[in-house]
């Protein structure tokens, strides 16, 4: 199987896009209902963990530095994710 290290960066990436993009969209026309905010977090988070494994995956077979990189970003946007819907709707 073809590991090309430039497709695996575009496809995490682009799936990182659009779980954010559909958290986004979720939350702006859920108006703050706290199910449907929830189903969207997760979604976006399942989102973002899948392309995080998929990267994960690959660093394990070649040892690119951007692969930990784009990982800190998919971490630093589920914490974010999270902040967001325990600020709103926990506290």
């Amino acid at each position: 199987m073809d590991n090309n290290p430039r497709k695996v960066i575009i496809l995490s990436l682009a799936a990182t896009l659009l779980g954010l993009l559909l958290f986004i969209f979720g939350l702006s026309i859920s108006h703050k209902r706290f199910i449907l905010d929830i189903i969207y977090y997760l979604l976006c988070t399942s989102m973002v963990i899948i392309s995080s494994l998929a990267l994960y995956n690959n660093y394990k077979k070649e040892k690119y530095i951007i692969y930990l990189y784009i990982l800190c970003i998919n971490l630093f946007l589920i914490v974010l994710s999270s902040f967001y819907i325990i600020v709103n709707h926990i506290l």
